[in-house]
Protein backbone atom coordinates (compact mmCIF):
# COMPACT_ATOMS: atom_id res chain seq x y z
CA UNK A 1 0.00 0.00 0.00
CA UNK A 2 2.10 3.14 -1.50
CA UNK A 3 -0.40 5.33 0.58
CA UNK A 4 0.06 3.67 3.64
CA UNK A 5 4.19 3.73 3.35
CA UNK A 6 4.08 7.73 2.71
CA UNK A 7 2.02 8.40 5.94
CA UNK A 8 4.65 5.93 8.09
CA UNK A 9 7.51 7.60 6.19
CA UNK A 10 6.19 11.08 7.49
CA UNK A 11 6.34 9.31 10.90
CA UNK A 12 4.40 11.13 14.00
CA UNK A 13 3.13 14.19 13.71
CA UNK A 14 1.15 13.92 16.54
CA UNK A 15 -2.54 13.78 14.97
CA UNK A 16 -3.54 11.54 17.63
CA UNK A 17 -3.69 14.81 19.77
CA UNK A 18 -4.86 17.03 17.30
CA UNK A 19 -4.18 20.23 20.38
CA UNK A 20 -0.08 19.22 19.42
CA UNK A 21 0.02 18.02 16.15
CA UNK A 22 2.06 19.32 13.48
CA UNK A 23 -0.61 21.63 11.53
CA UNK A 24 1.80 21.63 8.09
CA UNK A 25 2.57 18.60 7.89
CA UNK A 26 -0.41 16.97 8.79
CA UNK A 27 -2.09 19.57 5.74
CA UNK A 28 0.80 17.97 3.77
CA UNK A 29 -0.63 14.32 3.84
CA UNK A 30 -3.88 15.57 3.83
CA UNK A 31 -4.23 17.06 0.25
CA UNK A 32 -1.34 14.85 -1.02
CA UNK A 33 -3.82 11.27 -0.12
CA UNK A 34 -6.35 12.67 -1.56
CA UNK A 35 -4.49 14.07 -4.63
CA UNK A 36 -3.86 9.73 -5.27
CA UNK A 37 -7.18 8.99 -4.17
CA UNK A 38 -8.54 10.36 -6.94
CA UNK A 39 -5.65 9.38 -9.31
CA UNK A 40 -6.35 5.58 -8.05
CA UNK A 41 -9.43 5.19 -10.44
CA UNK A 42 -7.43 2.83 -13.11
CA UNK A 43 -6.34 0.20 -9.66
CA UNK A 44 -9.96 -0.27 -8.91
CA UNK A 45 -10.01 -4.09 -10.01
CA UNK A 46 -13.58 -5.31 -12.26
CA UNK A 47 -14.22 -6.95 -9.76
CA UNK A 48 -14.65 -4.21 -7.40
CA UNK A 49 -16.16 -2.00 -10.17
CA UNK A 50 -19.01 -5.19 -10.16
CA UNK A 51 -19.79 -4.37 -6.31
CA UNK A 52 -19.88 -1.07 -6.37
CA UNK A 53 -22.05 -0.84 -9.72
CA UNK A 54 -24.85 -3.33 -8.32
CA UNK A 55 -24.41 -1.18 -4.77
CA UNK A 56 -24.91 2.29 -7.09
CA UNK A 57 -27.59 0.84 -8.55
CA UNK A 58 -29.93 -0.55 -6.12
CA UNK A 59 -28.90 2.16 -3.42
CA UNK A 60 -30.42 4.80 -6.40
CA UNK A 61 -33.64 2.88 -6.62
CA UNK A 62 -34.00 2.57 -3.01
CA UNK A 63 -33.23 6.23 -1.89
CA UNK A 64 -33.62 7.92 -5.38
CA UNK A 65 -30.77 10.58 -3.71
CA UNK A 66 -27.39 11.99 -5.17
CA UNK A 67 -26.09 12.24 -1.54
CA UNK A 68 -27.51 9.01 0.28
CA UNK A 69 -26.21 6.68 -2.95
CA UNK A 70 -22.68 8.54 -2.65
CA UNK A 71 -22.69 7.79 1.03
CA UNK A 72 -23.63 4.12 0.25
CA UNK A 73 -20.61 3.84 -2.00
CA UNK A 74 -18.18 5.71 0.56
CA UNK A 75 -19.44 3.40 3.04
CA UNK A 76 -18.44 0.28 1.64
CA UNK A 77 -15.45 1.28 -0.91
CA UNK A 78 -13.49 3.85 1.26
CA UNK A 79 -14.36 2.60 5.48
CA UNK A 80 -14.91 -0.88 4.76
CA UNK A 81 -12.03 -1.60 1.95
CA UNK A 82 -9.84 1.70 1.73
CA UNK A 83 -9.50 2.32 5.57
CA UNK A 84 -9.40 -1.28 6.53
CA UNK A 85 -6.06 -2.24 4.37
CA UNK A 86 -4.84 1.02 6.05
CA UNK A 87 -4.90 -0.28 8.72
CA UNK A 88 -4.03 -3.46 8.09
CA UNK A 89 -3.02 -4.42 4.73
CA UNK A 90 -1.87 -8.10 5.26
CA UNK A 91 -4.85 -9.07 3.52
CA UNK A 92 -2.92 -8.27 -0.07
CA UNK A 93 0.37 -8.43 1.54
CA UNK A 94 0.97 -11.12 3.77
CA UNK A 95 4.25 -10.08 5.01
CA UNK A 96 3.31 -7.48 6.08
CA UNK A 97 4.46 -6.69 9.70
CA UNK A 98 1.84 -4.50 11.67
CA UNK A 99 2.56 -2.83 14.62
CA UNK A 100 -0.09 -2.06 17.24
CA UNK A 101 2.09 1.30 18.09
CA UNK A 102 2.25 2.29 14.45
CA UNK A 103 -1.40 2.12 14.13
CA UNK A 104 -2.48 3.67 17.42
CA UNK A 105 -0.52 6.76 17.01
CA UNK A 106 0.06 7.22 13.15
CA UNK A 107 -2.50 5.58 11.11
CA UNK A 108 -5.80 5.39 12.87
CA UNK A 109 -5.79 9.13 13.76
CA UNK A 110 -4.81 10.27 9.63
CA UNK A 111 -7.81 7.34 8.61
CA UNK A 112 -10.28 9.58 11.25
CA UNK A 113 -9.07 12.50 9.87
CA UNK A 114 -9.50 11.89 6.45
CA UNK A 115 -12.72 10.08 7.25
CA UNK A 116 -14.59 13.56 7.93
CA UNK A 117 -14.25 14.81 4.79
CA UNK A 118 -14.62 11.37 3.49
CA UNK A 119 -18.29 11.72 4.77
CA UNK A 120 -18.18 15.21 3.05
CA UNK A 121 -18.49 16.84 6.46
CA UNK A 122 -16.48 19.99 7.47
CA UNK A 123 -13.76 19.46 9.78
CA UNK A 124 -15.21 20.13 13.37
CA UNK A 125 -15.04 18.81 16.83
CA UNK A 126 -11.54 16.60 17.17
CA UNK A 127 -10.95 18.24 14.41
CA UNK A 128 -11.50 21.77 15.07
CA UNK A 129 -7.50 22.47 14.95
CA UNK A 130 -8.06 22.07 11.30
CA UNK A 131 -11.28 23.78 10.40
CA UNK A 132 -8.86 26.30 8.55
CA UNK A 133 -8.76 24.08 5.80
CA UNK A 134 -12.52 23.52 5.17
CA UNK A 135 -12.60 26.54 2.36
CA UNK A 136 -10.08 24.26 0.41
CA UNK A 137 -11.59 21.39 1.07
CA UNK A 138 -14.95 22.17 -0.21
CA UNK A 139 -13.61 23.88 -3.21
CA UNK A 140 -11.10 21.08 -4.23
CA UNK A 141 -12.06 17.95 -2.65
CA UNK A 142 -15.75 17.85 -2.42
CA UNK A 143 -16.24 18.88 -5.90
CA UNK A 144 -14.35 15.43 -7.06
CA UNK A 145 -15.18 13.35 -3.98
CA UNK A 146 -18.80 12.43 -5.75
CA UNK A 147 -17.58 12.25 -9.05
CA UNK A 148 -14.64 10.01 -8.45
CA UNK A 149 -17.47 7.79 -6.20
CA UNK A 150 -19.83 7.26 -8.81
CA UNK A 151 -17.03 6.73 -11.52
CA UNK A 152 -15.95 3.29 -9.54
CA UNK A 153 -18.81 1.57 -10.70
CA UNK A 154 -17.99 2.34 -14.50
CA UNK A 155 -17.01 -1.55 -15.42
CA UNK A 156 -14.65 -1.09 -18.49
CA UNK A 157 -13.70 -5.24 -17.99
CA UNK A 158 -15.92 -7.87 -17.71
CA UNK A 159 -15.03 -9.57 -14.26
CA UNK A 160 -14.36 -12.94 -13.91
CA UNK A 161 -15.05 -15.19 -10.85
CA UNK A 162 -13.98 -18.25 -9.79
CA UNK A 163 -17.44 -20.67 -9.71
CA UNK A 164 -17.95 -22.05 -6.12
CA UNK A 165 -18.08 -26.13 -6.01
CA UNK A 166 -21.16 -27.50 -5.89
CA UNK A 167 -20.73 -28.84 -1.91
CA UNK A 168 -20.28 -25.08 -1.55
CA UNK A 169 -23.52 -23.76 -2.73
CA UNK A 170 -25.25 -26.64 -1.31
CA UNK A 171 -23.60 -25.54 2.17
CA UNK A 172 -24.16 -21.84 1.57
CA UNK A 173 -28.27 -22.55 0.73
CA UNK A 174 -29.08 -25.13 3.91
CA UNK A 175 -27.26 -21.89 6.47
CA UNK A 176 -29.05 -19.93 5.02
CA UNK A 177 -32.15 -21.84 5.00
CA UNK A 178 -31.48 -22.83 9.00
CA UNK A 179 -30.53 -19.44 9.89
CA UNK A 180 -33.90 -17.99 8.56
CA UNK A 181 -35.64 -21.49 9.97
CA UNK A 182 -33.98 -20.50 13.45
CA UNK A 183 -35.67 -16.67 13.46
CA UNK A 184 -38.57 -17.67 12.13
CA UNK A 185 -40.33 -15.25 14.14
CA UNK A 186 -38.40 -12.35 14.06
CA UNK A 187 -38.03 -13.04 10.14
CA UNK A 188 -41.86 -13.36 9.59
CA UNK A 189 -42.54 -10.19 11.43
CA UNK A 190 -40.39 -7.62 10.08
CA UNK A 191 -41.80 -9.06 6.62
CA UNK A 192 -45.24 -8.58 7.27
CA UNK A 193 -44.05 -5.07 8.09
CA UNK A 194 -42.81 -4.59 4.98
CA UNK A 195 -45.58 -6.12 3.11
CA UNK A 196 -48.04 -3.77 4.88
CA UNK A 197 -46.16 -0.69 3.66
CA UNK A 198 -48.29 0.73 0.73
CA UNK A 199 -46.74 4.42 0.92
CA UNK A 200 -45.05 6.19 -3.13
CA UNK A 201 -42.01 6.85 -0.36
CA UNK A 202 -40.95 2.75 -0.34
CA UNK A 203 -40.06 0.72 -2.74
CA UNK A 204 -42.03 -2.17 -3.87
CA UNK A 205 -41.95 -5.25 -1.86
CA UNK A 206 -39.65 -7.65 -3.65
CA UNK A 207 -37.01 -4.87 -3.16
CA UNK A 208 -38.05 -4.25 0.84
CA UNK A 209 -37.37 -8.04 0.61
CA UNK A 210 -34.19 -8.42 -1.21
CA UNK A 211 -33.13 -5.40 1.37
CA UNK A 212 -34.70 -7.05 4.13
CA UNK A 213 -32.02 -10.28 3.57
CA UNK A 214 -29.30 -8.48 3.39
CA UNK A 215 -29.60 -6.25 6.72
CA UNK A 216 -30.69 -9.95 8.44
CA UNK A 217 -27.63 -11.58 7.39
CA UNK A 218 -25.52 -8.11 8.27
CA UNK A 219 -26.76 -8.45 11.80
CA UNK A 220 -27.39 -12.03 12.41
CA UNK A 221 -24.75 -11.69 15.02
CA UNK A 222 -26.77 -9.73 16.98
CA UNK A 223 -29.92 -11.33 16.22
CA UNK A 224 -28.03 -14.64 17.20
CA UNK A 225 -27.29 -12.84 20.54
Amino acid sequence: NPLRKYILKKGDIGLKDTAHANEKEAKIMFFTVFKYIFASSKFVSPQMRHVIYLLRTFSGIRFNNYESTYNAISGYFFLRFFSSLFIDPSALDPNTIIDDDTNSNIILPFIQLIQTSLNLKPLHGRMERFSNWNQAIEKNIFPKLIPFAFSLAEIEEVPTYEPPSKEEVKKALEDVLNIISENHDKFQKRYTQLKCIKTENYPPVGWCFGSFLCEFFKNYGEIEH
